[in-house]
């Protein structure tokens, strides 16, 4: 069946003077958190005492704690003699479907390798690592694994990458890695979510050293 296209064209019309109005409104909402960010940006109890009365309130709340600096700090960034090496980690996943002939997974992960100075001798890099699901890997502890845990396998699979290429390396390396720090999903699987969080964390651990 077609779409009506008259019908269509005086609805975008309508939805575009309701979006200057709400670019409108946005724009006064950040004219008003940045004034608050202004005010409350070096009272740093004050700040954690509303985190940690909202924390009585929602032990769920996922909100970052002032420490000692004020919020709005800066601070130069240390002076690195010489080459480094930057390595940039990004995956992908393909979920198993029940509909599919063959059910399976794959998680792929590629790593991007480059070093500062445009060395002829040593030009970017690009490391792939695929991994296969199939069969038993389809499952977790008797359940049949859900997109949201592919996702943390796909997360530690990055951070875990990451980590031996750089232990191999003898200049100083930068790693970045896509999305937020904390891996923050919510599987079914909760005590698989837990244990993997650990190898995270243990992983982190040892990028730090």
């Amino acid at each position: 069946m077609p779409v009506d296209l008259l019908q269509t064209q005086l609805q975008v019309r309508e939805k575009s003077k309701q979006a200057g109005l709400r670019l409108s409104e946005l724009n006064q909402r950040k004219g008003q958190a940045r004034g608050l960010f202004e005010a409350c940006c070096e009272d740093i109890k004050g700040l954690t005492a509303r985190v940690e009365k909202a924390l009585e309130k929602n032990a769920a709340l996922r909100c970052a704690v002032p420490f000692s600096d004020a919020l709005h700090c800066t601070f130069p960034s240390p002076a690195v003699g010489g080459a480094v090496v930057v390595m940039a980690a990004d995956g992908s996943q393909i979920v198993p479907s029940r509909h599919d002939r063959v059910e399976f997974g794959v998680i792929n992960t590629g790593i991007f390798r480059m070093e500062t100075g445009g060395d002829a001798a040593n030009p970017p890099t690009e490391i792939i690592n695929s991994r296969l699901l199939y069969g038993d890997d389809l499952e977790a502890h008797g359940k049949p694994i859900n997109e949201d845990l592919i996702a943390l396998w796909r997360d530690l699979d990055e951070r875990r990458n990451l980590v031996e290429m750089a232990a191999r390396e003898t200049l100083p390396v930068a790693a970045l890695t896509d999305g937020p720090l904390e891996l923050y999903q919510e599987p079914k699987q909760q005590e698989e979510f837990t244990a993997l969080f650990q190898d995270y964390l243990f992983e982190m651990r040892k990028m730090a050293s």
